[in-house]
């Protein structure tokens, strides 16, 4: 290997902030390893927004973890080493394993290596579609320990930090995580990464096997790992079945003016990547994306069917008044660039599946963001996110709600407009370049009116449909990305209609009995029902009058269909319309009205007897017989 370039360290206090690699573990079920790109081996450079192939694009989902061989686990991982290092790499209510290694630990035992993790619950879908439970055993391969000459008590870091009382080894953290926001969460599924931090060790290999679920029998596997936070003079390289890695274009960025350092640094061998500057383990970090390394591995021609890591760790790089015991790296769900052309899917819902004219409902609107390290690269943000809704004639659009990962924003993280009846609802950038892609639902509310009815299908039933749209930037693998199709079945509702008849009580002779007048309603709803009624008014004695000196009577008929009706009293013998109103309008003497709210509809008939107008004797005839 070439002499490489170096750099001063940090002083002891910070360097103490190392943070050095971590690796994503992912599988595809499409293959995508071409001949000429397996065979270079070498680390190559990409844009920062490149895409991996698709036969790389999976990851693992393991769901538990054991020691397989060595480790010893505990509630309180952090007991053993440095406790400056809580904030980004380790709480004290975190578990995990220790591997305590001292300058007599051997690397194996009876044929086996001495240390050795299993990863467990996870699937591996190949190229054919077949699906195989599969574990990853994760041993400790190769380690050098090192020790202050003159023994602890004169090493630099517990001069300085003499409260702190690390042990010698590895220790893996159950609960580690390099998104603030996942760091935070009470529930964790922290067993798709795997972490190593280091104490007084230097070249650190670990190898990942993977086996069919429960033995130890190797199955091939084709996937990926990417490594994060390489700085402060660390150094990752790969063994093994390993086919390619590559850097993002960004970590060739000069790191150090007066040396020329750059934030990576290929060395010539091309197998070999050397982190400088001072990266957070935090995907918040603006240079985060300048220490990735993205390593594609295929084990499907080996026997052993594993890849190693190899890590130089800050133990022993600087000068002697820079000696760091600590280093960090770990194999997580991470990408370099973006797994794929992610999808995204918007599914639409609404608060009710029928509806009358004039009532209120919701529709909501729900899509899952990406996840970063899953279906885009850590640290990668949306610069858009705009849902749009063309509602139907029938509706008026109220009011907008948007929530994400359950917790309602507030309106100045969003904006809504509607314009020729369509719904635009946008996230705000500002809020976007925050927003952590954490795979969190965004559910949009939307509150409309119905106005109107709609016309009716063929079936007869009259139907309002709405879809949505979502737009987003950098653009889904669909673009816009529409929802599903929602029906809403408007009912016709139901209403009433009042009928009163008035007679002039000066027209009425009880002589010649009571008046009657039979009425009748007719019509069809606006499903398409016809409706038909009948009721009788009876004027008799007790009947009220009004001030005017009319008796009135009247009834309703209720439970009316909203829809178009027409009203009429029967012809009388005795009794002429007089007049007749409604609300509605009168074509010659049948009163025409629509119902579609709540509001009853009436009607009002007016009658004068026929007789009177036309002269008749108000006097009952008498006959009288002759007696002689």
């Amino acid at each position: 290997m070439t002499n490489r370039p170096t750099t001063r360290l940090k002083q002891v206090a910070g360097a103490f902030a190392l943070v050095c690699v971590a690796f994503a573990l992912s599988i595809s079920v499409n293959p995508f390893i071409s001949p000429a790109w397996a065979a270079t081996g070498t680390i190559s450079v990409v844009p920062d927004d490149s895409f991996a192939p698709d036969g790389f694009s999976w990851h693992f989902e393991f769901t538990g973890v054991q020691s397989e061989r060595g480790f010893t686990k505990s509630n309180n991982i952090s007991q053993y080493y440095n406790n400056l290092f809580q904030d980004h790499l380790v709480k004290s209510t975190d578990a995990g394993f220790a591997a305590f290694i001292y300058d007599n630990t051997y690397t194996d035992t009876n044929g086996n290596y001495r240390f050795a993790l299993r990863y467990t619950g996870a699937s591996y879908t190949d190229d054919r579609g077949q699906t195989t439970n599969v574990d990853a055993i994760v041993s400790l391969t190769h380690w050098t320990y090192h020790e202050w000459p003159g023994g602890r008590s004169s090493d630099p870091f517990m001069v300085a930090f003499p409260a702190e009382n690390p042990k010698p080894g590895v220790f893996v953290n159950n609960n580690y995580s390099p998104n603030a926001t996942e760091r935070n969460m009470t529930t964790l599924d922290i067993l798709s990464n795997m972490n190593f931090f280091t104490v007084w060790l230097d070249d650190l290999s670990v190898n990942i096997q993977y086996v069919y679920a429960g033995t130890n029998t190797p199955v091939a596997i084709k996937g990926h790992a990417c490594c994060i936070d390489l700085d402060c003079d660390q150094a990752f390289a790969f063994t093994g079945d390993v086919a390619s890695a590559e850097v993002s274009a960004s970590s060739q960025q000069v790191y150090d003016a007066a040396t020329g350092l750059r934030w990576l640094e290929i060395d010539p061998s091309g197998k070999k990547v050397y982190g400088y500057g001072d990266i957070e383990p935090d995907d918040s970090d603006s240079n985060y994306q300048k220490g990735l390394v993205e390593v594609y591995f295929d084990t499907s021609a080996s026997a052993q069917a594993s890849f190693t890591v190899d890590f130089e760790t800050s133990l022993k790089n600087g000068p002697p008044n820079e000696w760091t015991p600590v280093s960090f790296f770990a194999l997580s769900s991470e990408y370099l660039a973006n797994p794929s052309m992610y999808s995204l899917d918007l599914t639409k819902a609404e608060s009710t599946e029928t509806a009358q004219v004039g009532e209120q409902f919701d529709y909501t609107l729900t899509t899952a963001l990406p996840k970063e390290g899953v279906d885009v690269r850590m640290g990668y943000r949306l610069t858009s996110f705009e849902i749009t809704d063309p509602l139907a004639a029938q509706l008026r659009y109220v009011t907008a709600i948007v929530s994400v990962g359950g917790t309602r924003l507030p309106t100045n993280y969003y904006t809504t407009s509607i314009t020729d009846g369509t719904l635009t609802c946008a996230l705000s950038a500002s809020y976007l370049s925050t927003l952590q892609l954490n795979g969190q639902e965004v559910v949009v509310t939307i509150t409309a009116e119905l106005r109107s009815m709609p016309p009716a299908g063929f079936d007869g039933r009259r139907i309002v449909e709405n879809q949505g749209f979502l737009t987003v930037t950098p653009a889904a693998d669909t673009d816009p990305i529409p929802s599903n199709v929602v029906e809403l079945q408007v009912d016709e509702g139901l209403s009433s209609i009042q009928v009163t008849k008035k007679v002039s009580a000066s027209g009425v002779y009880w002589d010649n009995g009571q008046p009657s007048f039979p009425i009748t309603l007719e019509g069809t709803s606006y499903n398409g029902v016809g409706i038909r009624r009948a009721a009788l008014l009876s004027i008799t004695p007790n009947t009220p009058q009004d001030a005017s000196g009319y008796y009135y009577v009247s009834t309703v008929f209720d439970n009316v269909p909203y829809g178009t009706y027409t009203v009429r009293e029967a012809t009388s013998v005795r009794y002429k319309l007089q007049q007749l109103t409604c609300a509605g309008q009168v074509i010659g003497d049948v009163a025409h009205v629509i119902v579609d709210d709540a509001t009853p509809a009436w009607v009002q008939f007016i009658n004068r007897v026929k007789n009177y107008e036309d002269g008749s004797d108000s006097v009952a005839a008498v006959n009288h017989i002759s007696a002689g």
